[in-house]
């Protein structure tokens, strides 16, 4: 019996215990619930104070009477918080503030560019009065309106191009070299060689023979049969072919034309009939129908005129001549079969050459002939003649002489 007494009270004793540590425990949260609102309320109450005060009155608060009268300025600071807001509030100006495209210098730097190509100052309108300003501006933006089309700035380049040869006609004045060549051995001084050419205008041409096979070409099953051989339709309506023996370069066209280009007219003409048999060898039925070449293998121009009246009279063996057909006389060389035309203001055509190295033999021995039949200096007009664009006498009689197959223009 007393056994069961003393575990009955030892375990209520226990169930005291327990229920009182349960009771601790809920008043230490209580109490904990409490301090947190009360913190809370503070904070709040804080955040509203700080909102009515000035902001110099919390920094008091914060760093304490005697560290504001020692280390702090109050003016300095209610300074440094206005130029705060100033920055703030243009930030925030900039952020809203909308795209309004291009800047004015950049405007300013655009109308110069335009008004420079046009030849309007936009610098005029200030000095203009009031009822002609308007005017002037639709005029100038009419004028860059048009500047901005490519075909306007074509048409403008071409203006300015005759504008310029329009000039050098007007001044008549005599072209006096400034340059001392000697006839007599022109070729001789290597060293002034490029000089002499140069002021000679000396321009040597390719030996070119064209033919037509009748035959209409697949450029590209072309190009695949023919080794060293090039066909780009975007850059050249033709297939290009190399050839080493001789060196030439020969240009095959869908239509059944061919050409060749080189250094000597043996080689011109080989090389087109060498490409003539591979095509018939690959069984192309191309057939020679029309066979030419060219006949204008260089020329230069003097820098005085000739006196082709007394050059005629001189050397009328040598010479044909027929005002009536043409503005040149032909002249030819003893024992060589290269033929001259000599036109009055200087310039002349080497024709009927084979190689190059024949052409310079024989202009080295025209020009002393030339040299003795002095005639002034010729004019911008004279020396020139009349240009349409890029043509002009020199190419035209150029022209002319390759098509004259039969001769007429140089011995009728």
């Amino acid at each position: 019996m007393d056994l069961e007494r003393t575990n009955s009270e030892k375990s209520a004793k226990k169930v005291e215990d327990v229920e009182a540590e349960n009771a601790e425990r809920e008043n230490k949260e209580e109490g904990k619930a409490e301090v947190l609102a009360e913190q809370t309320e503070s904070a709040a109450a804080t955040e509203e104070q700080c909102d009515e005060e000035p902001a110099e009155n919390i920094f008091l608060k914060v760093l304490g009477p005697n560290e504001t009268d020692n280390s702090i300025d109050i003016n300095k600071l209610r300074k440094e918080l206005e130029q705060m807001k100033i920055r703030d509030g243009l930030q925030t100006e900039t952020a809203r503030k909308p795209n309004k495209g291009i800047d004015i210098e950049d405007i300013t730097t655009l109308m110069s560019t335009l008004d420079w190509i046009t030849g309007f100052s936009s610098s005029d309108d200030e000095n203009n009065n009031e009822g002609c300003i308007n005017d002037d501006v639709n005029t100038a933006s009419a004028q860059r309106k048009s500047v901005l089309n490519p075909f306007t700035v074509q048409a403008l380049m071409a203006d300015s191009a005759k504008e310029n040869t329009a000039r050098k006609l007007r001044d008549e004045s005599p072209i006096i070299p400034d340059f001392d060549i000697d006839y007599d051995n022109i070729f001789d001084d290597v060293g002034k060689l490029s000089i002499v050419e140069k002021h000679l205008e000396l321009l040597f041409r390719p030996f070119i023979c064209a033919m037509d096979v009748n035959y209409e070409f697949n450029l590209f099953e072309l190009c695949i049969l023919l080794s060293d051989s090039c066909y780009d339709p975007d850059s050249h309506p033709a297939l290009s072919m190399c050839l080493n023996n001789p060196h030439a370069v020969v240009k095959i066209y869908a239509n059944g034309k061919m050409t060749s280009e080189s250094l000597t007219a043996s080689g011109a003409r080989i090389s087109l009939l060498k490409v003539l048999q591979i095509l018939q060898d690959f069984d192309y039925k191309a057939e020679l129908k029309h066979f030419s070449h060219n006949i204008v293998h260089a020329s230069f121009c003097m820098p005085f005129k000739i006196d082709l009246l007394k050059l005629t009279e001189a050397y009328a063996d040598q010479v044909s001549s027929n005002r009536e057909a043409r503005p040149f006389v032909t002249f030819k060389l003893p024992d060589n079969p290269i033929r001259f035309a000599l036109f009055p203001n200087g310039f002349v055509l080497v024709l009927h050459s084979s190689k190059h190295s024949e052409t310079r033999v024989a202009i080295a021995e025209l020009l002393p002939i030339l040299n003795q039949f002095r005639n002034g200096y010729p004019t911008p007009s004279e020396k020139y003649g009349l240009q349409c664009g890029d043509i002009s006498y020199k190419l035209l009689w150029e022209r002319k002489l390759d098509a004259d197959k039969m001769g007429i223009l140089l011995y009728s």
